[in-house]
């Protein structure tokens, strides 16, 4: 259990190196692409799909990856 919590504090994720994206983002994304290649592979639209993303965030994230 503690090793679990551990690796989840110091846990650090390339999305949030993107200005707006912050944990509770970042988890969103992971949950619905399931991994951080398939969020940089994702099309425009696939990233406007995900629940409660708004459409600016959306075209930072794939401006992000694509620049």
């Amino acid at each position: 259990y503690h090793k679990k919590l551990r690796y989840e504090k110091n846990f650090h994720s390339s999305l949030e190196d993107i200005p707006g994206i912050g944990k509770r983002t970042c988890n969103k994304l992971l949950k619905h692409f399931g991994s951080v290649s398939k969020v940089q592979e994702a099309s425009l639209y696939e990233l406007c799909r995900v629940p409660h993303l708004k459409q600016k965030l959306a075209e930072d994230i794939y401006s992000f990856f694509r620049t």
